[in-house]
């Protein structure tokens, strides 16, 4: 009676446990996803921001971030992103060398394919933009550098999913440790040179304080020229503008 009580029970715990492992299943793909795509962005963009810093171009100085605000915020993501997209990778290739059946499931497999889509997309744009680039008669140092970072990443994320994808889980193999620390040095490296580049938070602070005394400057020029204005006169002390004030 107990093995008859335990086949009618054992039927719905399975369903529920694979349920859950299914809704599991989704929320650590999409997870990977996301922290992938944020992850990739991130990195050339900090590679960006350090190639623009290491080779300037005269003819885009009409705006020029002293303090890099936004290589700043795409290191603080990358830091942030990267290592959740490397342990979510690595609780998925837990759970599939455990469960091989889910090598197989259908997140997964989106994922790769997408992965892959969009990683030859990057390809066929960059050579696009290169092409285009070329034929403007633009094409520079700075922009080579960045094309080949675009190229190299892309080629990488490909690389590493058709790898995956055809990878035999039940076999053990150094391959995914060795990618892993590779990408994590890479990664880790970019970040270190970028802030070499960029500057280190010592001397942002300190630009900051130097943008702030020149806003002041400028703020006290702009009240001297109104008070010439109105009085045909220079203030003789600062103590006048703030009379007037």
């Amino acid at each position: 009676s107990a093995r008859f009580i335990y086949s009618l029970a054992s039927p719905k715990n399975s369903m529920q446990g694979d349920m859950k492992t299914k809704a599991l299943d989704v929320f650590i793909y999409l997870g990977i996803g996301i922290s992938l795509v944020a992850s990739v962005t991130n990195l050339l963009q900090v590679v960006f921001a350090a190639i623009n810093r290491k080779f300037p171009d005269i003819l885009n100085y009409s705006y020029y971030d002293t303090t890099q605000s936004d290589a700043r915020f795409a290191i603080a993501s990358l830091v942030v992103m990267f290592p959740i997209y490397m342990a979510l990778s690595w609780y998925a290739s837990r759970d599939i060398q455990k469960f091989h059946y889910k090598q197989d499931i259908p997140v997964r497999k989106i994922l790769i394919y997408c992965t892959l889509f969009v990683g030859v997309l990057t390809l066929i744009g960059t050579l696009v933009s290169l092409i285009y680039t070329y034929l403007g008669g633009e094409l520079s140092v700075r922009f080579g550098l960045k094309a080949a970072a675009v190229f190299v990443v892309a080629l990488a994320v490909f690389a590493y999913y058709y790898y995956s994808l055809r990878r035999n889980f039940a076999e053990k193999s150094v391959v995914p440790a060795v990618i892993a620390i590779v990408a994590t040095l890479i990664v880790g490296a970019a970040v270190v040179w970028s802030i070499s580049i960029i500057g280190s938070p010592k001397e942002m602070r300190a630009k900051k304080i130097d943008n702030t005394r020149l806003s002041d400057i400028a703020g006290v020029q702009q009240q001297i020229y109104n008070r010439f204005q109105m009085t045909e006169k220079l203030p003789a002390t600062l103590i006048e503008l703030e009379n007037a004030i």
